[in-house]
């Protein structure tokens, strides 16, 4: 048994459910986009996984690597650091350092990332940067709590749920999102 072109095996699911359930919406879809944390071995498989979506009609949008925040002791984030330090929440103008600490973390990923874009590049896969959509790269930071003041992580760069939704406001008005997603590639 094969899902989404791949044998079961690649999947590692232990639940059928959830391969069940992967199949039924792979199968509604007519793009699928790929966000994880990428590491060297998997940039090999971007252009194989994009000649199985070809063959199946369905178009690739991948999302480069986004923030690896510093961790401290217990998993703190660099924000869950400063509270636990000082028993308080930073200052405006703690918060920018923090978050011009957090854009320093991010640049970590530039080698992956550039790579990333190049593969997407060479094989007209549509590719969004996290520090286009998250960054601010004039000022050179990278926020840590959305506007009204909700934690954006909650370790290093997992999403809190405030933090996924204010990913989403970002995405949804991020002209270069808006237009692959209404794209016909």
């Amino acid at each position: 048994r094969t899902t989404i072109g791949l044998p079961t095996s690649t999947i590692r699911a232990q639940d059928h459910d959830f391969l069940e359930h992967l199949d039924k919406q792979y199968n509604k879809s007519n793009i699928v986009i790929l966000a994880t944390s990428w590491d060297w071995s998997d940039l090999k498989l971007i252009s194989d996984i994009n000649d199985i979506l070809n063959k199946s009609g369905k178009k690739l949008i991948v999302f480069d690597n986004s923030v690896h925040g510093k961790t401290f002791r217990g998993g703190l984030n660099r924000l869950d650091q400063f509270v636990y330090v000082n028993g308080s929440l930073p200052s405006i103008e703690q918060l920018k350092t923090i978050e011009m600490q957090m854009y320093q973390d991010f640049t970590i990923q530039k080698p992956i990332n550039d790579e990333l874009s190049a593969i997407t590049s060479n094989n007209a896969i549509r590719l969004i940067q996290h520090e286009s959509v998250l960054g601010d790269t004039i000022l050179n930071t990278w926020p840590v709590i959305t506007n009204d003041g909700a934690k954006i992580y909650w370790d290093h760069s997992h999403l809190t749920n405030k933090g996924a939704e204010f990913l989403s406001q970002k995405l949804s008005t991020n002209a270069l999102f808006r237009q692959h997603l209404n794209s016909d590639f």
